[in-house]
């Protein structure tokens, strides 16, 4: 999200990939350089379970942010007990995760809402969540991301993101100087690039780049039903994020299935990266964008309303409603639609299997 400023969390564990080449023949096993391909050069590929969240063990994994939202938005973060008295999170009889804003009134001030950070960071892996529905509606502003320590030096990642009515999910990269994506051919991706304030192409990283909006970031663009209403009318779907650290051949590769087209492998628990066609947004790393941009980056989840984004933004997309803050106040019926339901998220480490015969 823009102008995100987030506090270091100390001391939590590291998970980093561990790569190693099983040798068929021979059966041994062996270190390759710690290289990991991004998913589309992968000869073979096994991820292992490194953490799962989901149903009523989710919130164990999170903490929950209760400090002024960092994007100005016109909530209020609170606490596990506060959210669980104003009815905001609970586990349906389905097993699945359900987060919103406090929408039973009328308010005469910010509502309160849910921002999870999650207990264990990470320097690489595969993150795979499985959502039914994203908070969507005038004047929300949702996302699910990663984030490191003093940022932006330790880098930010925006998978789900958007606002409003959108209906296309906005990936992004945001970094301190020094992090471009000139280079990385379109091909590579089937999404659209986000464009800067010059018009062109926002391929640098960079929250302060010239020539693009404040904190804007590179982003891609996903398809026009990657997000909001026809997400959630379809039943919602997967997303999955492969970030390979390696400095010289990784990258962070974002996909996006709807519930009728999930892999079989991803379906069944057992990620491969078969069959998983282009990704939505691919990100490259090298030169021009060292992986040390990204690292110990914590998972959060949250839902602002107005904020930086959408408050900006409401009278554009919105038209006749006020303002931002007044809708949010007044028509409570109006969020009907504003929140997450999530059946689980689940994070692996990865091996890179290669067959010699």
């Amino acid at each position: 999200p823009v102008l995100v400023a987030m506090m270091a969390h100390l001391g939590l564990p590291l998970l980093s990939w561990a790569v190693v080449m099983s040798v068929s023949v021979s059966v041994s096993v062996s270190a390759v350089n710690g290289a990991v391909l991004p998913v589309a050069e992968h000869t073979g590929v096994e991820w292992t379970l490194v953490e799962k969240m989901a149903g009523a063990d989710f919130w164990t994994h999170f903490d929950f942010f209760t400090a002024p939202d960092p994007t100005h938005g016109y909530i209020s973060y609170v606490s596990e007990d506060q959210c669980r008295e104003d009815g905001i999170i609970n586990v349906t009889a389905t097993g699945g995760v359900f987060m919103s804003v406090d929408a039973r009134a009328k308010a005469t001030g910010p509502r309160d809402s849910v921002r999870l950070t999650s207990k264990s960071s990470f320097t690489g892996g595969l993150f795979i969540l499985d959502v039914e529905h994203i908070p969507t509606g005038c004047g929300t502003w949702p996302a699910w991301w990663l984030v490191g320590p003093g940022w932006p030096s330790h880098g930010e990642i925006d998978v789900v993101e958007g606002v409003h009515i959108s209906t296309a999910d906005s990936m992004t990269l945001h970094t301190s100087q020094g992090c471009t994506q000139d280079a990385v051919p379109d091909a590579k991706f089937s999404g659209t690039r986000g464009v800067g304030s010059n018009g062109k192409p926002a391929t640098d990283c960079d929250v302060h780049a010239p020539n693009e909006y404040s904190n804007q970031g590179c982003g891609i663009i996903g398809s026009n039903t990657s997000y909001g209403t026809p997400y959630n009318t379809n039943g919602g779907g997967v997303y999955a994020v492969v970030w390979s650290p390696d400095a010289a051949t990784g990258g962070i590769e974002v996909f996006s299935w709807p519930r009728n087209a999930i892999p079989a492998d991803v379906a069944a628990g057992k990620p491969t990266g078969s069959g998983w066609g282009l990704p939505a947004a691919y990100f490259g790393f090298g030169a021009a964008c060292p992986s040390t941009h990204f690292s110990d980056m914590n998972i959060v989840f949250d839902l602002v309303m107005c904020g930086d984004w959408a408050g900006n933004t409401f009278a554009a997309t919105c038209p006749g409603k006020g303002t931002c803050q007044q809708f949010s106040d007044d028509h409570p019926e109006e969020l009907a639609q504003a929140y997450w339901l999530v059946n689980s998220l689940a994070v692996y480490n990865t091996t890179e299997l290669t067959t010699e015969l």
